[in-house]
């Protein structure tokens, strides 16, 4: 798993010292199991869930996958409790393993990242009682037309990510 700087700052404020090592696949991750359907070309994509209402029915031929994949893929755990962060980062890092193995296993033949990103809506809010801590979790297959991250310099993100490759 590799991780920004700041993503590391934060776990070792949660002294959590191996993400990985203290995540755990939950027991519910089926649901979270990913599908692969193809677009009217034939060109396939993969989803998770219901793809957040995106009609998987009928994707044109000219649509780009891989952003039809990050906006359809898009997973978000939260918590108002900011005692409950180091149990958010673990859950989401467990599906990012549970991802990870079924990519690997199913779909060897195709590159994928998986990422998350760390936030918290407190710039944002003048009331203290609606705090909200969250970790947004995508995948997408790693096509050559897609510039959908630049990970040059991606530990240096500001805001705290973590992300897998895999099949590469």
């Amino acid at each position: 798993m590799h991780m920004s700087y700041s993503m590391q700052e934060l776990l070792h404020a949660y002294e959590i010292a191996d993400l990985e090592k203290a995540s755990h696949i939950p027991a519910r991750a089926r649901r979270f199991r990913i599908w692969k359907k193809t677009d009217l070309s034939g060109r396939p994509f993969w989803g998770v869930l219901n793809f957040c209402g995106i009609d998987t029915s009928a994707v044109s031929a000219d649509r780009q996958l891989g952003w039809l994949e990050w906006d359809g893929n898009e997973v978000y755990l939260n918590t108002a409790d900011a005692a409950e962060i180091p149990t958010l980062l673990k859950r989401a890092a467990g599906i990012m393993k549970y991802w990870k193995k079924q990519l690997e296993r199913d779909y060897p033949e195709t590159p994928f990242v998986i990422f998350a990103s760390y936030g918290d809506n407190l710039e944002f809010l003048e009331d203290v009682d609606d705090e909200n801590y969250y970790v947004n979790m995508r995948f997408f297959a790693l096509r050559n037309s897609d510039t959908l991250l630049d990970f040059d310099g991606m530990e240096n993100n500001a805001q705290p990510v973590m992300w897998y490759c895999c099949n590469f």
